[in-house]
């Protein structure tokens, strides 16, 4: 009974006896049928579009906050790390050992010297980075760079 219920009933057209009406008709049927599909189909490509696009505001979103978190890991007298803790502005501003680590990592970058100009450069960016731009001691890291007398590059 629900079979009857649901299943969709087909209007039987009855032929008029002309051949060129009734496939006339049958054409008319047919593109009606594509109509309807091509108008489904155009929604449903709508609706995906509008669904891709929430899914790459979410990863762009996503991807631009922050994840990477700083720690501190602390090795023992025989080279096993005795512990470790993520790195906030009050450990880092009160900790002795990391300004004095972070001291002798600029120093050791400004001063090395290497034969291979990329690694040179690699490392005054990296001692760059612990200066502001403009400050008394960024102007004399450069200053150091740039002359003549200091430069691995003109040195010969």
């Amino acid at each position: 009974m629900l079979k009857k219920f649901f299943k969709k009933t087909k209007k039987k057209k009855k032929p008029h006896g002309n051949p060129y009406i009734d496939n006339r008709l049958q054409y008319s049927s047919v593109l009606e049928a594509v109509e309807k599909n091509t108008r489904g189909w155009r929604l449903l490509t709508f609706f995906c579009s509008i669904v891709s696009i929430f899914a790459v505001c979410g990863v762009v979103y996503i991807g631009s906050q922050s994840k990477i978190v700083p720690i501190v890991i602390e090795i023992d007298g025989y080279g096993i790390p005795a512990r470790f803790y993520p790195v906030t502005e009050e450990t880092a501003l009160g900790d002795a050992r990391i300004t004095a680590a972070a001291i002798s990592t600029v120093i050791s970058a400004i001063r090395e010297v290497s034969t291979d100009p990329d690694v040179m450069i690699h490392r005054l960016e990296n001692a760059a980075y612990f200066f502001q731009q403009g400050s008394p001691a960024f102007n004399k890291v450069q200053e150091f760079i740039n002359s003549k007398n200091m430069n691995p590059f003109s040195m010969g």
